[in-house]
């Protein structure tokens, strides 16, 4: 089952943060809908949880069938595939920090940040490089990755979609009443298994000769347009769609997408996408430091560099692209190879 051209929907969702953060005040998303699409670009964050829990499903599913997903190497590969750019994104957060208040933020904050341990902090999980918030999720997820799967594999597909669903509406409720942050891993725990389960019910569908769904690119259509609706919209909707709301769109979208593997194939596998995707972590988790050192260039250059808030932002993601093509090469690839190597 093809995958691999999804990872082009996560750059997507990587630019619509990096939108949100940073774009509200920048042409052409300081007008109307665009500026309140912008607005609600943090939900690709909870994309984020969904599509990792579905791909890494098909990725080692077959493994955990036949009982040869090793845990520790597992873990070890997750580890390699996030942390060594985490890292290098810490210390350039610190090194913008010196450069521009002269200040030195290693303290206690630090340590947490360091073990990816910081959304678990009340008050502390946008602290520092504040993106990294995420990170501390995705491990969390990726930590209770093999035990769920071995539990799924374990109860047939309807039982794991009811436990789903129960833990989806338990989270669902807390997060309505805010007693919990919206940052805490347990938050998006129910969208995280979603995730997993669309990836499992997809490949027995598949096993079976069945279709899961008809006209799928139809149907990732109409789910996408629901999602552009729903982030055009406002209220209490967007922030529940941050922790998890909008779950049966992402399933239906990422679904009608595999399905489809002819458009699969002919356009999102092509080789800019495919490298635009390939990049989107760096893209995410670069994007503070790197706003810091394009305002920190510019006042060097005495206000040179940018006179609007619209030149500021199309610089600062052109830095921001160029940084992440080389953090990919020179950090995660390397540093990826290193560790598995081990």
């Amino acid at each position: 089952m093809n995958t691999q051209a999804l990872t082009f929907t996560r750059f997507i969702a990587a630019l619509g943060v990096v939108v949100f953060h940073y774009g509200g005040e920048a042409f052409p998303f300081d007008h109307g809908t665009l500026h309140q699409l912008a607005m609600n670009g943090n939900i690709g964050v909870s994309y984020f949880f969904f599509l990792s829990g579905f791909v890494m499903t098909i990725a080692y599913g077959a493994k955990a069938q036949q009982g040869k997903l090793k845990v520790l190497h597992y873990l070890q590969n997750r580890f390699s595939r996030i942390y060594p750019l985490y890292l290098f994104a810490l210390a350039f957060f610190f090194w913008q920090t010196h450069l521009a208040w002269g200040q030195e933020v290693f303290n206690l904050q630090t340590l947490v940040n360091v073990l990816l341990i910081q959304a678990w902090v009340p008050g502390w999980e946008l602290s520092l490089n504040y993106p990294g918030w995420s990170l501390s999720v995705e491990f969390f997820l990726y930590v209770t990755f093999p035990f769920l799967l071995r539990l799924f594999l374990k109860i047939n597909n309807i039982r794991a979609l009811l436990v789903t669903a129960i833990v989806w509406f338990i989270t669902q409720g807390i997060s309505l009443t805010g007693t919990v942050s919206d940052y805490h891993p347990l938050i998006h725990l129910s969208t995280f298994m979603a995730g997993m389960i669309t990836a499992l019910t997809l490949k027995q569908f598949n096993e079976s000769g069945d279709r899961l769904l008809h006209r799928p690119l139809l149907v990732s259509l109409f789910a996408l347009m629901m999602l552009v609706a729903t982030f055009a919209s406002s209220g209490w909707i967007i922030r529940e769609g941050h922790n998890g709301l909008l779950v049966p769109l992402y399933g239906l979208f990422v679904v009608g997408l595999v399905q489809n593997q002819y458009f699969l194939n002919r356009w999102l596998s092509i080789r800019p996408l495919q490298f635009l995707g390939e990049i989107s972590y760096g893209v995410y988790i670069l994007q503070y430091p790197t706003l810091m050192l394009t305002q920190y260039l510019n006042r060097i250059s005495g206000d040179a560099m940018y006179a609007s808030k619209t030149q500021e932002f199309y610089l600062f993601v052109a830095l921001l692209l160029i940084l992440s093509t080389g953090a990919y090469y020179l950090i995660e690839l390397p540093a990826k190879r290193f560790i598995r190597s081990l």
